[in-house]
């Protein structure tokens, strides 16, 4: 049953997810005639479905690639709310949808930074929330990102209220990241829960 599990079910996981990341990446999320809303839209709530049905099964079945599936859920949530925020920009602000004016709208570029930060934030608390580096540095990596986009996108537009609101946004997220969220200490090789015994007692003197 386990090798039926594996082998039957893994050509269903790799269209699953070859269609989440085709769908996520060529799709605008028109659903007419209900309104977009983001992450409450047919497309992206078959998008997540699909992506937590991939993942379940990698670690259910595939105990190896433990790892390896968190890797692929980040990448894949990191990628559904990247083009969230350019489904927003083309449903609410009428940014048309090609690649080339999605990049050259500094709103889409301002909601990046903000987005972006807002998942550094999210795992920055989570790894020292849970005294796990690893994590925490991931979303410091992510920061990174913002800051050097933040000064070779958004500084290229010269006195567009987005690039204000940006560095604004950022600004406050990264002082709430500072306040709230620090580098979590590495563990001791010594156990927590480990006390040193009783010291050797001294006799008493004897006359």
């Amino acid at each position: 049953p386990e090798a039926y599990h594996l082998g039957a079910a893994a050509p269903l996981a790799v269209l699953m997810l070859a269609w989440f990341w085709l769908a996520n990446t060529f799709s605008d999320g028109a659903a007419d005639p209900l309104p977009y809303i983001p992450l409450l839209n047919p497309l992206e709530i078959g998008l997540l479905l699909s992506l937590a049905g991939v993942c379940l099964w990698l670690r259910k079945h595939v105990m190896r690639l433990g790892n390896a599936a968190l890797l692929v859920a980040g990448a894949s949530l990191f990628a559904l709310v990247t083009a969230m925020v350019m489904r927003t920009a083309h449903h609410w602000a009428d940014v048309p949808w090609n690649t080339g004016a999605l990049l050259d709208s500094m709103r889409v570029q301002a909601g990046l930074s903000i987005v972006w930060t807002l998942m550094a934030l999210a795992l920055m608390i989570g790894g020292h929330m849970r005294s796990n580096r690893q994590l925490w540095l991931g979303g410091a990596a992510l920061i990174g990102v913002v800051v050097v986009k933040l000064f070779f996108v958004e500084l290229s537009n010269r006195g567009g209220m987005e690039r204000i609101v940006s560095f604004i946004g950022v600004g406050i997220l990264l002082l709430v990241v500072g306040y709230f969220a620090p580098l979590p200490p590495k563990h001791s090789v010594t156990e927590v829960g480990e006390k040193p015994g009783p010291g050797p007692t001294a006799a008493p003197d004897t006359l």
